[in-house]
């Protein structure tokens, strides 16, 4: 059964109008993190996903995300995700010339009324859920297939 997620503004005693579709529910969810635990078909797309950052000693993936890079390395990044009017970026803070193409996707997401996100506050906050994730999973370490 698909869950379905109704925008603000959308709520009619006569017809709800369901904006976006959930492919399934999460495994866990709280207030700052909804987790799915992969299907096999899921961890072998997740194999074939290329772009990798390294933050804080995790591997991240980056799915679904244009990316720039600077000599095989992740420069800029971006995802727009219309469904929850939200782009997310990601700079390397080593090549300064990325701030300002970070700083203009930013103010093109709030004129279209997006909410701007940087990636890595997101990875902050799965690792803030470190212990539950690890609990949860049985695993001893979360180092390796992690993605947004």
């Amino acid at each position: 059964m698909e869950n379905l997620i109704l925008n603000k503004g959308d709520y009619s005693s006569s017809h709800q109008e369901a904006k976006f579709k959930m492919k399934r529910k999460p495994d866990f969810e709280n207030e700052s993190l909804r987790m799915w635990v992969p299907s096999d078909k899921e961890k072998k797309q997740y194999k074939n996903v290329d772009t990798r950052i390294k933050y804080k000693g995790y591997t991240f993936g980056l799915v679904g995300f244009t990316v720039a890079k600077v000599k095989g390395k992740v420069a800029f990044a971006f995802k727009f995700k219309p469904e929850n009017k939200i782009v997310i970026a990601y700079k390397d803070d080593e090549y300064h010339e990325t701030q300002i193409a970070y700083e203009e996707l930013k103010k093109y997401a709030q004129s279209i009324g997006y909410e701007f996100r940087d990636v890595r506050d997101a990875w902050d906050r799965i690792l803030m859920e470190e212990h539950t994730i690890k609990k949860l999973t049985g695993k001893a370490d979360l180092h390796g297939q992690l993605s947004l």
